[in-house]
């Protein structure tokens, strides 16, 4: 098999550039962030981000190590919605059970976010919150809201008791019904967090709106959908989907590289997306190079990426595989930023350690 030329000669240079061209150079087509917290809320959580990348049509797509491929579609016209929170700790005198009367209390700290959750600043336990903003709906009908809190929780909407969820008890849902005409409510969310676990989320469902949690179906982009699922990922120790990059004519050819690991190896495939830019072709991976070291499960860490004036030099970043010894023998791939054609998968002659 023939194999890609190793190109590491001032690789600190071309390592910055590629990710460089990962992210900097393909904002400049993406929506705005309005949300700091937006990859921490409103992706998911647990799955680790590896890549994210935009085409020119403003779509996003995220890589998750386990192997998914997200696609986020631009929200155009859907405003980030603001709640106003207030944070109240319990004095140490008093014994709350139920939600108090937060009319009562002066809140020890104040903030706003696009959703209603949890401040990361608050004490473990013993406290209250209270979130109060502006939802607006485009039409009549009746809605169902729901709250899943650990402990008690309340909602009203234009100051009508919906839900109430209040009590001690652990992470469980309960939801009720409001009919609403078109137009902006006011929505007010209180929640009391006792002791041992907290969480809160708050969700809602109307005529044509499925099921969603508040705030999330808003901002630069609309939900995610799963866009592709890399079949025979490993993703043991630091192994897994490893990098993401779009073809710079993407929304022409529709192709996508991807790099990860296997049970035996590290590779580098090409894969499809369907004409309507939805999902990835079932069938369309196309393996450019196999073999890639994958002997231990640390220090894999790289990247793909194109260069921004050669629209067919694909570099590739691979980590040491666990040992450092083996970056400077020029006939392992490990520790190394390999260039190739990406059609075919082959080194380049213009490479400096061309054969």
């Amino acid at each position: 098999m023939i194999s890609p030329a190793l190109a590491f000669s001032r690789v600190v240079r071309l390592l910055g550039l590629g990710l460089a061209l990962g992210v900097s150079s393909l904002l400049t087509a993406a929506p705005v962030f309005t949300n700091p917290n937006f990859v921490d809320e409103e992706i998911y959580k647990g799955n680790g981000t590896i890549s994210l990348r935009f085409d020119k049509a403003g779509r996003l797509y995220v890589a998750e190590k386990q192997g998914r491929i997200l696609q986020f579609l631009p929200n155009a016209g859907a405003l980030p919605l603001s709640f106003a929170w207030q944070y109240f700790e319990r004095p140490a005198d008093a014994t709350w059970t139920v939600i108090p009367n937060l009319n009562a209390l002066t809140p020890n700290a104040t903030g706003v976010s696009a959703t209603i959750v949890i401040p990361a600043t608050v004490r473990p336990d013993f406290y209250a919150l209270r979130f109060t903003g502006d939802l607006p709906l485009t039409e009549a009908g009746t809605y169902t809201f729901y709250t899943q809190s650990d402990d008690g929780s309340k909602i009203y909407v234009n100051n009508t008791l919906v839900v109430d969820h209040d009590g001690p008890h652990g992470a469980t849902e309960k939801s009720g019904t409001i009919t609403l005409p078109a137009g902006t409510h006011s929505l007010r969310v209180e929640y009391l967090e006792i002791n041992g676990g907290e969480s809160l989320q708050v969700s809602y469902s109307g005529p044509s709106t499925p099921k969603t949690v508040i705030g999330t179906d808003r901002g630069p982009f609309k939900a995610p959908t799963v866009f592709g699922t890399l079949t025979g990922v490993n993703t043991g120790g630091e192994r897994g989907f490893l990098g993401l990059a779009l073809d710079p004519d993407y929304l022409n050819n529709r192709y996508l590289y991807v790099l990860y690991s296997t049970n035996n190896d590290q590779r580098i495939s090409r894969l499809t997306a369907d004409a309507s830019f939805t999902a990835v072709e079932p069938g369309s991976e196309m393996i450019l190079v196999s073999g890639l070291p994958n002997v231990n499960n640390v220090h894999k860490a790289g990247d793909i990426a194109f260069h921004p004036d050669d629209d067919y030099s694909l570099y590739v970043m691979l980590g040491d595989d666990g040992d450092r010894y083996q970056v400077g023998n020029l006939d392992l791939y490990a520790g190394k930023l390999l260039r190739i054609d990406s059609s075919t998968g082959l080194g380049l002659p213009t490479n400096p350690h061309w054969n």
